[in-house]
């Protein structure tokens, strides 16, 4: 299949009289929407209570991966932190793979369930509990792999629960096959009466997050952000890639507020529409273009890369600190089966 083509328009300088004479009026037209979530975030997004240099370690090693897939996880029931427990949820997601992926009868399935210290921002909240499946085929030798690997955890500064029956592990991030990604969720939500759905982001969603992370990370603020476009219904599949600083991005948002300064350390649904309003016309004041009918995709910083279809790549421990602490407050006030950080709005 031919690679699809792709249009780059270069950066946007916003640094220029055109930025400075931008105003959103967004703001005055949609007074009547009522925000559906509200996520405060108290103090610095990094403020810990875990040792800092135990938790780049813990970062390293098990998140600085090519990509994750981001799933929410409601309060898990009846998880024991032993090993013979550990043990027995193996043999039971063994025997449930072995049931529901189809394979060669030669295949065999090894599956490990481990604690991981210090992953997590809360030290009263629950350690972080890793799922490891490899596989081999009898027919073959030092053929043993990697086919699955998951990391249940939390990175917020939510109440721990109550009960001490339930373990809260709000986040779910994994990557392997595809098939046996989806029998280690429907096996995981058996085990532990939970649900675990795949977080997926809007077009206003990723922008939303994109300015976030420009005014959390100010190191971030030279450096270029890739929005990539996929432009629907052509023949020939195109993709459209837009760059601009994490400092433009986030002055873009500050745009949207009259006074120039927005909301601190609150995120509000409806602040998320107006940045995605003001987005799209800011890049149709500079260019002329139109990038409404467009479908955003994907959102590029040096450090982190996030997909609308909820895959996440995390580039180094710092980085995944401030993303961590965003998603997991997502994960944890948003309601419904699909959880979206954005509503569509007629």
């Amino acid at each position: 299949m031919a690679k699809k083509p792709r249009l780059t328009i270069p950066e946007i300088d916003c640094t220029t009289t055109r930025l400075s004479s931008f105003r959103c009026s967004t703001q005055r037209t949609r007074t009547s929407i009522i925000p559906q979530y509200s996520i405060s975030i108290n103090g610095n997004v990094n403020d810990s209570q875990v040792d800092d240099e135990d938790q780049n370690d813990a970062l390293t090693a098990f998140i600085l991966k090519p990509m994750w897939n981001i799933c929410r996880v409601s309060p898990l029931h009846n998880m024991h932190y032993n090993q013979t427990k550990f043990k027995q949820y193996a043999l039971k997601l063994k025997q449930n793979l072995a049931a529901n992926v189809k394979s060669s009868s030669t295949v065999k399935y090894k599956v490990d369930f481990k604690v991981i210290k210090n992953l997590k921002l809360e030290v009263n909240h629950s350690d972080a509990v890793q799922v490891k499946v490899s596989s081999s085929d009898d027919t073959k030798e030092n053929d043993a792999r990697i086919v699955y690997e998951g990391i249940l955890f939390s990175w917020g500064k939510f109440a721990a629960h109550e009960d001490v029956n339930v373990t809260h592990l709000p986040l779910l991030m994994d990557n392997g096959r595809a098939n046996i990604a989806v029998s280690v969720r429907q096996c995981l939500m058996k085990l532990f009466d939970c649900v675990i759905t795949p977080l997926t982001f809007t077009q206003s969603d990723l922008l939303f997050f994109s300015a976030l992370l420009s005014s959390f990370m100010p190191t971030e603020g030279s450096k270029l952000v890739n929005f990539l476009y996929n432009v629907p219904v052509t023949r020939n599949a195109t993709t459209i890639d837009i760059s601009m600083t994490a400092k433009d991005v986030h002055n873009i948002w500050l745009s949207c507020f009259p006074n120039g300064e927005g909301p601190k350390n609150i995120l509000v649904e409806q602040s998320s529409v107006y940045f995605f309003n003001a987005f799209q016309k800011f890049i149709e004041y500079v260019y002329e273009f139109n990038v409404g009918r467009l479908e955003l995709i994907n959102v590029k910083y040096p450090s982190v890369t996030i997909h609308n279809k909820g895959k996440i790549q995390l580039k180094d421990p710092v980085t995944a600190k401030y993303t961590l602490r965003i998603l997991c407050e997502m994960a944890v006030i948003l309601k419904g089966p699909i959880p979206k950080l954005a509503s569509d709005y007629d």
